[in-house]
C-alpha cells in the first residue's frame, strides 16, 4: 500500500516526521508547511520520548530504539573494530587518522560507567548551572558557533540575507540551569513533547593553552576521583610517541533517546567513549565534503552540512547520494575515535545515553604547527579552508573580526569573490541570479593575483575547480 503526502496528498512520500515517525511527506517544502500548519501540535512525542523514567521505574525496556536518521542508500561502509585501544594497530590508525572503534578499558578502565542519570543526579552540585543545548522542535541539535558561545542566537535566515543557502536547517539555543532542571525539562519533553528537547553537557577536563595545567569541573569528590583514574600514564606515553596530541578537554554527554546531533566535522581529534545507553554514529570520510555541501567557513554554521539527512533535497543538493556513510552503535565501554574532518551524524538510540568526548589540541606536542592525524583524504577541504580563510582576511569587515560570533557580511563577500573567480579559472559560475557580484571597490583582481600566487597549481587544477563549483552550487 503507497502512503501519500499528509500535507498535499501526493502518492510518493519518502520523508517522514522524525518525532511520530507516522506523518509522510513527499519532500521538504509540504513537511516545513505541514509543521507550521498544525502538526506541530497534533504530533505524537511518543517517538522521541521512549516512556523510560529518571526514579528507577520504565515503561520501556532499555532496548528500546529508534530508525536511523539518514537515507538506507548512504550506508556503504564499515570501520575497524579492534580488540583492544592500547595496542599497536590502534597507534598505527591513529597516526593515519582512520577513524575505528575498540573497547575503552584499556585507557579509562570501568569506573566511569556507572555515570548514569541518577548517578549525577546525585553527585554533581545541586545548586551549580551547565550548558544545555535545546532542538527546535526536530529532535534535532545544530548549534552555531554564536550559541555554543553564549551569545544570542541570530536565526538562520537571518545569517545569509544575501543569498547564501542556510539549506533551512533550524539552530538550536544553549541556555544552562543545573542537572536537577536538566531532568524536569527532559520530563516535560516526554511528556508533552511541545517544549524543546534538551541536550546536557558539561567540561569535565580542561584547558586553553598547551602549556597550562588545566581545569576540573564542578562536580564532587567520587566522580573527581573516577575521572582521575583514567590512565593518563598511558595517554602521555602515547604523547611522547607523537602518536597523540595534548588533551585538550574532557566533555560529558546526557541525553534522551532519539536525539540527533547534526552532521558535522571537528577540526581536532576527538575520542568519543560511550559512558552508558547506546549511541549510533553516521560517519563520512572528509572526502565526503563535496557531497555533504559544508557552510562557508566564515558563516555561523561553520563546519555543519546543509544537506537534512532526515529528508535530503535533491534538487538543492544533488550529490548527497554519493556521499560514503560508515554505519557503527557504541555500546558502553566502547571508543570511537574520530579523526580530525571526519563528518559524524550522531543519534542517541537508548531512551537514556552518557558519554565523553575526549578533545585533543590539532598539533603533533613535537612537531610545531604540524596537523595531526590529518591523511590525504582531508587535502581538499583542507585547502577548501585555507582558500576561504585567506579571501576572508583580504576582505576585512567592520565589527566581524570575532571568530566566536556570527559573520554574515564576511561570509557573503568570500562567497561572492568565489562565485566571480569560479569563471576566471575556467569552472561554472553558479546558476544562482539573485546573488550579487562582489563590490567592485574591493579591487578583487589584487585579491585575485595575491591568492593565484599563493595557492600556485594547485588552486587551477581541475579537480580544486570542480570541486568549489559542487560546494557553491
Amino acid at each position: 500500500m503507497m502512503v501519500s503526502c499528509h500535507h498535499c496528498g501526493k502518492a510518493a512520500a519518502p520523508a517522514v516526521c522524525a518525532r511520530c515517525k507516522v506523518a509522510r511527506y513527499c519532500g521538504p517544502d509540504c513537511q516545513r508547511a505541514a509543521w507550521t500548519a498544525g502538526h506541530k501540535h497534533s504530533c505524537s512525542a511518543a517517538g522521541a520520548a521512549g516512556g523510560d523514567s529518571f526514579n528507577g521505574s520504565h515503561t520501556k525496556s532499555e532496548d528500546c530504539d529508534w530508525p536511523v536518521r539518514c537515507p538506507q542508500e548512504l550506508l556503504k561502509g564499515s570501520l575497524p573494530r579492534l580488540d583492544r585501544l592500547d595496542c599497536s594497530r590502534a597507534q598505527e590508525l591513529l597516526c593515519e587518522g582512520q577513524a575505528f572503534v575498540a573497547p575503552a578499558e584499556g585507557m579509562l578502565g570501568k569506573r566511569l560507567l556507572k555515570w548514569d542519570f541518577p548517578f549525577l543526579q546525585q553527585h554533581l552540585p545541586a545548586d551549580q548551572q551547565y550548558g544545555v543545548m535545546l532542538d527546535e522542535g526536530s529532535g534535532k541539535i545544530v548549534m552555531s558557533h554564536s550559541a555554543r558561545n553564549g551569545h544570542r542566537q541570530i536565526p538562520a535566515t537571518e545569517l545569509d540575507a544575501s543569498g547564501n543557502s542556510d539549506g533551512d536547517l533550524n539552530t538550536s539555543d544553549q541556555t544552562r540551569m543545573t542537572f536537577d532542571s536538566f531532568l524536569i525539562e527532559a520530563e516535560r519533553y516526554k511528556s508533552s513533547g511541545k517544549v524543546k528537547l534538551p541536550y546536557f553537557g558539561m567540561h569535565l577536563l580542561w584547558r586553553l593553552k598547551e602549556g597550562e595545567n588545566g581545569y576540573l569541573g564542578q562536580m564532587d569528590e567520587e566522580m573527581a576521583d573516577d575521572l582521575w583514574s583514567i590512565k593518563f600514564d598511558l595517554i602521555r606515553e602515547w604523547q611522547e610517541m607523537n602518536v597523540l596530541p595534548l588533551v585538550q578537554r574532557f566533555y560529558l554527554f546526557a541525553g534522551l533517546g532519539g536525539t540527533l546531533y547534526h552532521c558535522h566535522y571537528d577540526l581536532q581529534p576527538n575520542l568519543h567513549v560511550q559512558l552508558t545507553g547506546r549511541k549510533r554514529f553516521v560517519l563520512f570520510p572528509p572526502s565526503d565534503w563535496r557531497h555533504l555541501y559544508p557552510f562557508p567557513v566564515h558563516h555561523d554554521l561553520d563546519r555543519r552540512s546543509m544537506v537534512d539527512l532526515d529528508s535530503p533535497d535533491s534538487e538543492r543538493f544533488p550529490n548527497w547520494k554519493h556521499a560514503v556513510g560508515h554505519l557503527v552503535e557504541l555500546e558502553p565501554g566502547d571508543a570511537l575515535y574520530i579523526p580530525p574532518f571526519w563528518w559524524h551524524h550522531v543519534q542517541s538510540v537508548t531512551p537514556q545515553t552518557t558519554s565523553m568526548a575526549m578533545w585533543f589540541f590539532e598539533h603533533f606536542p613535537l612537531s610545531s604547527e604540524v596537523s595531526y592525524g590529518i591523511g590525504p583524504l582531508a587535502d581538499d577541504i583542507l585547502l577548501m579552508r585555507d582558500l576561504e580563510e585567506y579571501i576572508g582576511k583580504q576582505l576585512p569587515v567592520p565589527g566581524e573580526e570575532d571568530p566566536s560570533k556570527p559573520r554574515p557580511v564576511k561570509a557573503q563577500k568570500v562567497a561572492d569573490f568565489v562565485h566571480w573567480l569560479l569563471p576566471r579559472l575556467g569552472a561554472q559560475a553558479s546558476s544562482t541570479e539573485s546573488e550579487p557580484l562582489l563590490d567592485m571597490s574591493t579591487h578583487p583582481e589584487k585579491v585575485e593575483a595575491m591568492l593565484l600566487e599563493r595557492m600556485a597549481e594547485r588552486i587551477l587544477s581541475e579537480n580544486l575547480s570542480r570541486a568549489v563549483n559542487e560546494q557553491r552550487c
